[in-house]
C-alpha cells in the first residue's frame, strides 16, 4: 500500500509561531486585500498561482478537501473576469502535481510531482517513508500540452524539489529543495538551463537563504529584484513574503511586504501583473484552507528607506566638531532567536559627522568612543526601521599627569567589576566604573595591569576557570578600545577558588562573579595569560 504523502501546507502548520517585531510597517490605504472568490477558491487548498505576462492565463494547484494530493488547473481571464478553473489533464496523474510555473509567453509549464519516474529516496528500516517530488517540464504544442518530461541534469535528487520559476530571459531556473518532510529547512537554488538540462546547481547566498525555511522565489516583472517567502525572524506569522532588490549583481536587504499581504498565518508565492500581485494564504476568513488573494501594491513599499543614525560629534569645551574613532556593536536577531553582535570601526569626519546605516531588523547599537584625548564614552541607541535618526555626541577632554609606578601602586585603587551569571559580557551598569579606571590609567603607559577573573561556585571547576579568563579578556579588550593599547597586561583566572569577602559575609554568589585589578611591576610580566 502506498505510504500516505502529507501535503506540505499541513506540515508547516506544525512549526512554532515566530513572534517577532515587524521589520517595516507598510500599512497603506492603497493596498486593499481581495479574495478571488468562490469561483477560484474552493473548500480545500488553492495555491502557487503564476500568470502569463499578458495577464490572460493563470495556473495554480488545487488540493480538494480531505485529499492527499493536488492537481494543476488553469483559469482564463476574459471580459474582465477569471473563468472557472479547468484541470490540465495532460499534466495531472493520480500522484501529486503542484507548484506550477507558466512562462511569460504561456508556452512552457514547469511543475513539481512525485509521479512514477521521480527519484526516490532509499527506504530505511524503522523510519517513515516519504515520496519526494521532482521537477517536470511540458511545452504547449498545437494547442495541447506535451507529455511532461523529467528535467535532466543536476536539479532532481532524492530530496524534494518544488516551487520552480524562470528568469525573465528563461536561462535560469529557480527552485526550492528540502529533504523528506523537513520543509522548515527549505533552501532556494538556481540552475542554468542548457538545452533540456539544468546544470551548475547552487544555493542562493544570504540574504535569500537564511537558515530558516526559504521558499518559492519569483523574479519581479517590473522591479529589479525578487519576491520570495521565508519563516525568518521578524515576520508576521509562519511564512511571510519578502522583496529583495538585485542591482549590479548584489542583493539588497530583504523587505517584509507587511500587511495586508502578510498575516499571522502562511503567506506565499507572489506573481504580479503591473502593480497587482497574486499570492496564496491560509489566513482566517478564506473560503477554504488556503486561498488565492490579490493586492494592488503601493509603490511606497519599494522606496526602501535607510535605517540608522547620523551623529554629530562635538568637543564639550570648544563646541567644535571633532574627528574621533568609534567602536560600534550592532545587535541583530540570530537564528536561535538570540541577539548576534557585529562589531565595526568607524570615524567621524572633519566636520564631526558620522553616518551609520544598519540592517532594518537591527534591535540596537552601542557606541564606544576610542580616542586618547577624550574621556571614555559609551551609549546605547535603538534604531527605528526606515529612519535615519540624528543624534549629538559631546566628548570631554581630560588631562592626567604621569604617576610613577611606586606612587601608582599606593595611590591608584580600582573598584571591582561585576558580571552576570555565566556571562563574560560587561553589564552596562558597570561601564561607568570601568571608565573611571580608564581615566586613572590614561597618561600612564609605563604601568602594567594585572586583571584577575573570578566566578561563583556553580558549574565545574574547569568551566569556571575558562569563564574567569573570558571575563579578564573582555576587560582587556574594552581597555584597549578606549586607547590603552600601549599598556601591558597580565590576565589570570582564579575561577571559583578565591571567594570574595562580600560573599563570605552575605552568602550572595553575585559578589564572586567579578574581575579585580592590580598595578604591577612590568618586570613581573612573563606570560600574558595564566590559569593555575
Amino acid at each position: 500500500m502506498k505510504i500516505r504523502l502529507w501535503y506540505f501546507f499541513t506540515l508547516i502548520l506544525m512549526f512554532s509561531t515566530l513572534l517577532m517585531a515587524d521589520i517595516i510597517d507598510h500599512s497603506n490605504t492603497e493596498m486593499v486585500l481581495s479574495n478571488m472568490g468562490s469561483l477560484i477558491n474552493g473548500k480545500g487548498d488553492e495555491f502557487y498561482p503564476t500568470i502569463t505576462a499578458d495577464g490572460s492565463r493563470m495556473v495554480f494547484s488545487i488540493r480538494p478537501l480531505n485529499k492527499d494530493s493536488s492537481d494543476i488547473y488553469m483559469s482564463i481571464y476574459k471580459n474582465g473576469a477569471w473563468s472557472l478553473p479547468q484541470p490540465l489533464t495532460e499534466l495531472n496523474t493520480s500522484f501529486d502535481e503542484q507548484t506550477p510555473y507558466i512562462s511569460s509567453d504561456g508556452k512552457t509549464i514547469i511543475f513539481s510531482s512525485n509521479r512514477e519516474g521521480s527519484i526516490r529516496p532509499p527506504k530505511e528500516s524503522g523510519k517513515v517513508y516519504y515520496y519526494t517530488n521532482d521537477l517536470y517540464i511540458s511545452k504547449l504544442e498545437d494547442g495541447r500540452w506535451s507529455e511532461p518530461e523529467h528535467i535532466e541534469g543536476d536539479v532532481n535528487t532524492a530530496e524534494n524539489e518544488r516551487a520552480p520559476s524562470l528568469s525573465r530571459d528563461g536561462k535560469i531556473l529557480y527552485f526550492s529543495r528540502y529533504s523528506g518532510n523537513n520543509i522548515e529547512k527549505s533552501k532556494i537554488f538556481l540552475a542554468k538551463l542548457s538545452g533540456d538540462e539544468a546544470v551548475d546547481v547552487e544555493p542562493l547566498p544570504e540574504p535569500i537563504n537564511s537558515g530558516y525555511s526559504d521558499f518559492a522565489l519569483m523574479e519581479s516583472n517590473n522591479k529589479p529584484g525578487f519576491f520570495f517567502s521565508s519563516s525568518r525572524p521578524g515576520g508576521h506569522g509562519l511564512w511571510d513574503i519578502y522583496f529583495v532588490s538585485f542591482i549590479d549583481g548584489k542583493f539588497g536587504t530583504p523587505i517584509n511586504l507587511g500587511a495586508p499581504v502578510n498575516s499571522d498565518s502562511n503567506d506565499l508565492t507572489i506573481t504580479e501583473i503591473g502593480r497587482v500581485v497574486f499570492f496564496c494564504s491560509d489566513r482566517i476568513g478564506g473560503n477554504g484552507n488556503t486561498d488565492i488573494y490579490t493586492v494592488t501594491l503601493s509603490p511606497k513599499i519599494f522606496r526602501i528607506p535607510d535605517t540608522g543614525f547620523i551623529f554629530s560629534v562635538r568637543d564639550q569645551e570648544s563646541k567644535a566638531p571633532i574627528s574621533v574613532n568609534f567602536s560600534i556593536a550592532v545587535q541583530t536577531p540570530s537564528k536561535d532567536e538570540k541577539m548576534a553582535v557585529k562589531r565595526i570601526e568607524k570615524k567621524s569626519n572633519a566636520a564631526g559627522m558620522l553616518e551609520l546605516k544598519v540592517p532594518a531588523e537591527a534591535k540596537g547599537i552601542v557606541l564606544d568612543a576610542n580616542d586618547e584625548q577624550y574621556e571614555p564614552f559609551r551609549k546605547s541607541y535603538i534604531p527605528s526601521p526606515g529612519e535615519m535618526k540624528k543624534e549629538i555626541i559631546i566628548l570631554r577632554k581630560y588631562k592626567l599627569e604621569d604617576v610613577p609606578i611606586e606612587k601608582a601602586q599606593k595611590k591608584i585603587t580600582f573598584r571591582t567589576i561585576y558580571f552576570n551569571f555565566a556571562s563574560s559580557e560587561i553589564p552596562m551598569k558597570e561601564m561607568p566604573h570601568l571608565f573611571k579606571i580608564v581615566r586613572m590609567l590614561r597618561g600612564n603607559s609605563s604601568l602594567c595591569l594585572k586583571i584577575t577573573g573570578h566566578t561563583d561556585s556553580r558549574g565545574t571547576e574547569s568551566a569556571n576557570l575558562k569563564l574567569g579568563l573570558r571575563r579578564a579578556r573582555e576587560i582587556k579588550r574594552v581597555l584597549i578600545n578606549f586607547g590603552l593599547s600601549r599598556f601591558r597586561y597580565k590576565l589570570i583566572s582564579k575561577g571559583e577558588s578565591v571567594p570574595s569577602e562580600e560573599y563570605l559575609t552575605t552568602g550572595r554568589h553575585r559578589y564572586n562573579r567579578r574581575v579585580e585589578f592590580d598595578i604591577i611591576d612590568c618586570e613581573n610580566i612573563d606570560d600574558e595569560e595564566e590559569i593555575p
